[in-house]
């Protein structure tokens, strides 16, 4: 196991001097992260044993108290995961047919919570449309060799990732309630086809933001988090 454990540090070590981080980059190594856990948990509880601090059933109700705290906040973040920042799945799942000649999904800053197209039903086509900007974009591409001519190593955007707002038939966007969205740059009358709460979090607390706090705690304790409509409109 000293092998396993190795390529995790290794790889840790790696990431760590990456300018860029984020955690889809360790999915590698969870499986010996596993592994380095459960390793270390054995040897913490064989060194009490050897040292007779305390009896074994003692050890036993430790470890099954680590054990059920461990699994206990695990299932809250992830139901913490679903109730707070799965709107992006619930609106994508909740999109109307296409109409007849099909439409076009337009997204801005929200681009980096796509799914994917195999979310979308059939006669939707994803673009892009420039809000903040600043980087380059997932855009089609034909072969992977060779790179398509729109395409760079160095994070800068290109004008071809984007469509004019007037192309588009359908707008994904995220605002707080009176702030203004993507339809109030494109014009026209839209109307709401999907929505959901997606969580703030600049105004949300972090512990109901990292793990799930049931509605009738949340009433007790007045601890809450905020949240931003996450819709979908299209373009009447």
């Amino acid at each position: 196991w000293y092998l396993a454990l190795a390529t995790t540090w290794t790889w840790l070590s790696v990431l760590s001097l990456v300018p860029h981080k984020e955690e889809r980059f360790l999915t590698p190594v969870y499986p010996t992260l596993v592994l380095a856990a459960a390793l270390g948990w054995d040897s913490f509880l064989r060194i009490l044993s050897a040292a007779r601090v305390a009896p074994g059933r003692i050890l036993d109700c430790i470890a099954w108290v680590v054990l059920l705290a461990s699994a206990a906040l695990g299932l809250s973040r992830y139901a913490a995961l679903a109730a707070n920042y799965g709107a992006p799945l619930d609106v994508y799942a909740r999109l109307p047919s296409a109409r007849a000649g099909g439409e076009l999904l337009c997204v801005g800053d929200e681009w980096h919570r796509f799914p994917s197209s195999f979310f979308l039903p059939d006669g939707y086509e994803v673009a892009w449309v420039r809000e903040s900007g600043g980087g380059m974009l997932p855009m089609p591409f034909e072969a992977d060799n060779p790179a398509p001519a729109h395409f760079n190593d160095r994070n800068v955007e290109s004008p071809e990732q984007y469509v004019p707002l007037e192309k588009c038939t359908v707008l994904v966007d995220a605002k707080a309630e009176g702030a203004g969205g993507l339809t109030d740059s494109a014009g026209g009358r839209w109307s709401t086809v999907a929505e959901a709460d997606f969580v703030d979090r600049t105004r949300s607390p972090f512990l109901t933001r990292v793990f799930y706090l049931p509605t009738a705690m949340q009433d007790l304790t007045g601890v809450r988090n905020a949240h931003v409509k996450y819709t979908a409109k299209r373009r009447e």
